[in-house]
């Protein structure tokens, strides 16, 4: 057994024998001088080649050889595949490293995830985790460091930095309205939320017209509901699929007031509006008036009273899926499962 040609020098006798236990290696001091030996076994026939699926392999055991690569190790890989044409393996295996020493996949489309060459810690992106920093061993002086890092760019996937607050939220925005099947939607907390908020605030109003509903899709929040029992659940969903409730949505015949007990609907839950209260001017946003401009709703679906809006509701599925926020133009589907903070950041990559 032995590496391709490519990946002569990566793949050492531990890998090899992690990779396919039931053969043996070729000892680098048996091999020969040069490249001849490999055309005697090529000739010969029976011997197992390893390639690079095989080397990525390595990245489904973190207990492995992997364990003790340096990052200059996953720096040749990366290249290796990138000069196979092969950039979008990247995107299914960790085997980008963090400067952290952590590993991450290739950003996919719609997902609110950037690699960049540095951040500061007090930025949006930073705070929202939506920047992660690639290991200096990317950016060093070498063939396979710029093979990488020209790729990711081409790909759209590695910046500088994503340090500016309306770079961030352009990210959040592009990641909602991108054709990817799959949305990777940001589970927000308190502090992040906040974040989100103060960086709003200083939007231009144009701006904040543009990016508003997208920026709302991208995100999750806390939200409560009424489940087939008629028992009040809790569970997450973007703001575009859910009401403002009565605590936030204060008017007296207010559509929170009217249908806030009805079956499958999705309430913002009512502890932020002291999270996002404001005493300040009126370019301060409170609650109300941030939460809608990021697409929450404060009244029903268009075009019917709020007494039909409530009792034509569907009943939910018994799987306690939410129903989707009636839009003008498409029909109720399942929206959110239930579920209790699970402490995840919402990078599932």
């Amino acid at each position: 057994m032995y590496e391709d040609m490519a990946l002569e020098g990566l793949l050492d006798g531990p890998d090899q024998t992690h990779l396919a236990p039931e053969h043996f290696p070729i000892a680098l001091e048996d091999r020969g001088i040069g490249d001849r030996w490999r055309a005697v076994l090529s000739e010969l026939g029976g011997a197992m080649v390893l390639s690079i699926d095989d080397a990525l392999k390595l990245y489904d055991d973190y207990r492995g050889p992997i364990s003790t690569k340096a990052p200059e190790w996953d720096v040749a890989i990366a290249a290796r595949v990138i000069d196979a044409d092969r950039l979008d393996d990247l995107s299914t295996r960790r085997a980008l490293r963090l400067a952290d020493d952590r590993r991450v996949t290739v950003p996919l489309e719609g997902e609110a995830r950037r690699l960049v060459q540095r951040a500061d810690p007090s930025s949006l992106a930073s705070t929202l985790g939506v920047s992660q920093v690639l290991h200096p061993a990317y950016f060093a002086d070498s063939a396979d460091a710029g093979t990488v890092t020209v790729a990711l760019k081409a790909a759209g996937a590695l910046a500088d930095d994503c340090d500016q607050a309306i770079s961030t939220l352009a990210l959040l925005a592009a990641s909602s309205a991108s054709n990817a099947e799959e949305r990777h939607p940001l589970r927000l907390s308190d502090s992040q939320l906040v974040a989100l908020r103060d960086a709003w605030e200083r939007l231009s109003v144009e701006q904040q017209g543009i990016l508003g509903t997208q920026v709302g899709e991208a995100i999750e929040l806390r939200v409560v509901y009424h489940g087939p029992k008629g028992h009040e659940e809790h569970g997450w969903a973007s703001p575009t699929d859910a009401y403002l409730p009565s605590a936030i949505d204060k008017e007296t015949a207010s559509f929170a007031k009217a249908a806030g007990k009805t079956l499958g609907l999705a309430w913002i839950d009512s502890d932020y509006a002291k999270l996002l209260k404001r005493s300040g001017g009126r370019r301060e946003l409170g609650a109300q008036r941030f939460l809608t401009a990021i697409g929450a709703a404060m009244d029903g679906p268009p075009q019917q009273t709020n007494e039909v809006r409530v009792t034509s509701l569907p009943r939910p599925p018994r799987s306690c899926f939410l129903s989707k926020r009636p839009r003008p133009s498409e029909a109720r589907r399942p929206l959110l499962q239930r579920g209790d903070d699970d402490g995840s950041d919402g990078l599932a990559n």
